[in-house]
């Protein structure tokens, strides 16, 4: 009875190790899991990632205007003992954020060479975000930037003169590379169009006129350090084709369930605790700049006040 039983138990154990491995894969398999990434998601969620927060500091350390940040009521007199994280916010939302996310989907839109509009706008995209570090920072990561998946976690710090020579060669590179005739990026936040058209040529025109507009500001870059050298670079971006109104701007639109987080900082901080410091007043006095009765004064109709 014994031996009858045993025999059971081993046909049994035989049978269900048979059936083990049967459609293993299909049902070990999530039919909801995503097995291959669009790289024109990441570039959009890149392109919101680039500035985020209700607050950012480069006001503070470019000095453009005047504020009184401290870590409480009585830590105003104790200026020199006051330690702040202004520095920080640029560096923290880029590289772990809009910089992973552009190197991956560079990476993955190199496989889908019939989608060069989206390429060539990750490149864009990816250089400003590089440019913004280098200004607020100098010498940053960038050609190792990114590539923590390779193994790369100590990534070389690139100086910044070779780094804004690149970025120039890449943005005019990604301009002309730009076909109004390719494909259309629906995942394009900035001038994806409002309806159901997918022509690209629309697209496209206001990209290579945000790309060229960025050469020119690479361009000034060079103003103080080799004027010879920013006076080529900006006439030839203006020669290119820049913005020439705010129909051309590069913005993203909000809505009433996806709010402006930055609202949050004028509206609470920087109504009471913002003046426009001395060196920016003088700097758009003596440019004769038409931005300064809207940018650092109250008046009924700004367009009616003088800029002296």
């Amino acid at each position: 009875m014994k031996s009858n039983k045993y025999i059971l138990l081993l046909c049994t154990a035989l049978f269900l190790l048979g059936g083990c491995d049967k459609d293993f894969e299909a049902v070990n398999t999530n039919p909801y899991a995503i097995e291959e990434l669009d790289p024109a998601l990441l570039f959009a969620n890149a392109v919101r990632q680039t500035h985020p927060g209700h607050w950012e500091g480069e006001q503070t350390i470019v000095q453009q205007f005047v504020n009184a940040y401290n870590l409480g009521a009585t830590a105003g007199p104790n200026f020199n003992e006051d330690t702040d994280n202004f520095n920080t916010p640029k560096w923290n939302s880029c590289y772990p954020n809009s910089i992973k996310l552009l190197v991956k989907a560079k990476e993955l839109a190199e496989a889908q060479p019939e989608k060069v509009n989206l390429m060539s706008m990750i490149r864009i995209w990816k250089a400003y975000t590089f440019m913004t570090l280098v200004d607020t920072y100098g010498y940053v990561p960038y050609n190792e930037a990114g590539r923590g998946d390779a193994g790369l976690f100590f990534p070389v710090y690139d100086d910044d003169e070779s780094i804004y020579e690149d970025l120039y060669t890449e943005i005019k590179s990604a301009t002309d590379a730009m076909n109004p005739a390719g494909d259309y990026v629906s995942a394009d936040l900035f001038y994806r169009s409002s309806g159901s058209a997918t022509d690209p040529s629309g697209q496209v025109a206001k990209w290579k006129k945000l790309g060229n507009s960025l050469l020119l500001r690479l361009g000034m870059r060079y103003s103080e350090v080799d004027a010879s050298k920013a006076q080529s670079r900006v006439s030839e971006a203006a020669s290119r084709g820049v913005m020439t109104s705010n129909a051309d701007n590069a913005y993203l639109t909000f809505s009433s369930a996806y709010p402006n987080p930055l609202n949050a900082g004028p509206r609470a901080i920087n109504v009471y605790f913002y003046y426009v410091a001395e060196p920016f007043v003088d700097f758009l006095k003596t440019t004769n700049d038409p931005r300064a009765k809207f940018m650092i004064g109250k008046y009924a109709n700004p367009a009616q006040a003088t800029t002296t």
